[in-house]
């Protein structure tokens, strides 16, 4: 169980309010510097959503161990909270989990998913977040998520890469989509049963237990209850350079200077997305097409993976959707779907 108690010095609970939850929680031997990815992150993440999302509320969860690792990131800890704990559009509360298991910090951000205040809605977001990543990640989903908050239909919202082969090996490899547990959006509670029998559970919290928790007991949960979720997949190169990592066939594709070329080129186009012309974008589009001919000649051996399973949905995917996902929504490059 998840023992969790507020520190701010102000009297909101945010009721009846659109909340972003966010936490931040320290593990050794972490893939990530804490301080100069999650720690910076916390700070440069809290800043553009205030900036760019000014009408939801932030709730932070902290680790309370997080005091007791050493004095350099004590006295850090010290400084957020001497910058935010009055701070009325944040709340700020210290969470500790029963068995101290410490990768199920990212499950923190979850409570108010369950918890018994009400909320407009619930935004499950991560911290590590540069301003590009923030630019990627969430400010240009602000039109699609203004447009899910006024459709009374649809509960949860989140996104995918259309041209992200690669799937998780710790996943369910019959999902119809992924949710990332750094864009969730819901505008209804869970049963609490849900969270606390998974932790009861698990007996393993390693790295991505919030994904496998959203794409197993609650992704069950949605399907089974015909709980409508909005996909919006962007189409931009984003993960696509980590396929090839995943199969000789996909490493060797990738090697062919006329492939290497082309690619180079296109996530020269995805960095620059925003700030591509009308003449810029068609040569995009010519080229993302392209790309996907290409793809779609390879006879890819899904026996040969190296660190991730290759989903053969999400390449079959690619081939037969692509060519159909530039149709402009709202003059950007989406394509939106509702499942359940």
């Amino acid at each position: 169980m998840m023992l969790s108690y507020k520190i701010s010095k102000h009297n909101q609970t945010f009721e009846n309010e659109k909340i972003i939850s966010c936490c931040l929680f320290y593990q050794e031997n972490s893939k990530k510097d804490f301080l100069n990815i999650y720690y910076k992150g916390l700070f440069i993440t809290i800043k553009l959503f205030q900036q760019f999302f000014p009408d939801w509320k932030i709730i932070c969860y902290l680790d309370y161990d997080m005091f007791f690792v050493n004095d350099e990131i004590k006295n850090k800890i010290y400084e957020f909270l001497k910058m935010y704990i009055n701070n009325e559009n944040i709340l700020i509360n210290v969470y500790k989990f029963e068995n101290n298991q410490k990768t199920m910090g990212s499950l923190s951000r979850f409570e108010p998913l369950f918890n018994d205040i009400n909320y407009k809605a619930v935004f499950l977001i991560d911290v590590d977040n540069t301003e590009q990543i923030f630019n990627e990640l969430y400010k240009n989903m602000i039109p699609y998520i203004d447009l899910f908050m006024n459709n009374d239909k649809i509960k949860v919202f989140t996104k995918n890469y259309a041209l992200n082969l690669r799937f998780q090996s710790w996943l369910p490899k019959n999902l119809e989509f992924q949710f990332p547990a750094g864009f969730f959006i819901s505008k209804i509670k869970f049963p609490k049963l849900l969270l606390t029998n998974f932790i009861s559970a698990k007996n393993d919290y390693s790295y991505g237990v919030d994904e496998l928790f959203l794409n197993n007991d609650l992704y069950n949960y949605m399907k089974k209850n015909s709980i409508k979720v909005l996909v919006v997949y962007t189409y931009t190169v984003g993960k696509l350079n980590g396929i090839q990592f995943c199969s000789k066939e996909l490493d060797n594709f990738y090697k062919q200077p006329n492939i290497k070329q082309l690619f180079n080129k296109i996530k020269h186009y995805d960095k620059n997305y925003y700030k591509l012309s009308s003449t810029e974008l068609i040569k995009y589009k010519e080229m993302m097409l392209k790309f996907s001919d290409e793809m779609s000649k390879l006879n890819i051996n899904l026996n040969d993976v190296k660190e991730e399973h290759l989903c053969r949905e999400k390449i079959k995917f690619v081939i037969n959707e692509l060519p159909n996902m530039f149709t402009p929504i709202d003059d950007s490059f989406f394509l939106m779907r509702v499942y359940f």
